[in-house]
């Protein structure tokens, strides 16, 4: 410890010496490192605020670009919603249609039903028309047999 005490004290003694000599005076030169240093700092301001020019101009389009699709897709969902209210009105044509598509088959049975009802009827009446007849026709025979 106490040789690092004595270590501290010599290096002030050395720097407060060399601080009391006389030091070199500030010379104002310009090299060639101090021009390049010079250039790549003004390149990198003058790139910098080319791209923040940039990328404000960027940001700017995208908000143009963003309220006109905004708008465009609000006109497209009115059109959207007057072309669904055109065909909901549409389809309830055809539920309309469908429902009378079904009630004209179901009158359609029952008429064919009843068709075959009446044939069913008018074969009967056929049959008893046909016997009425040779009735008739043997009451005709036995009366003209009766008569003088």
């Amino acid at each position: 410890m106490m040789r690092r005490f004595y270590l501290t004290r010599k290096i002030l003694e050395v720097t407060t010496a060399a601080s009391t000599q006389d030091r070199p005076r500030f010379k104002m030169d310009i090299s060639l490192n101090t021009l390049i240093h010079l250039i790549t700092l003004a390149g990198f301001v003058a790139g910098g605020g080319y791209v923040w020019a940039e990328t404000r101009s960027d940001l700017q389009d995208l908000l143009r670009w963003r309220l006109t699709a905004e708008t465009r897709q609000s006109a497209d969902e009115g059109k959207i919603e007057e072309r669904f209210r055109s065909t909901d009105a549409e389809l309830r044509k055809l539920d309309n249609l469908a429902y009378r598509v079904s009630l004209a088959e179901q009158s359609a049975g029952v008429t064919a039903t009843a068709l075959r009802d009446l044939q069913k009827t008018v074969a009967e009446q056929a049959g008893d028309l046909k016997v009425m007849r040779e009735i008739l026709q043997r009451l005709d025979k036995v009366h003209v047999t009766d008569r003088p």
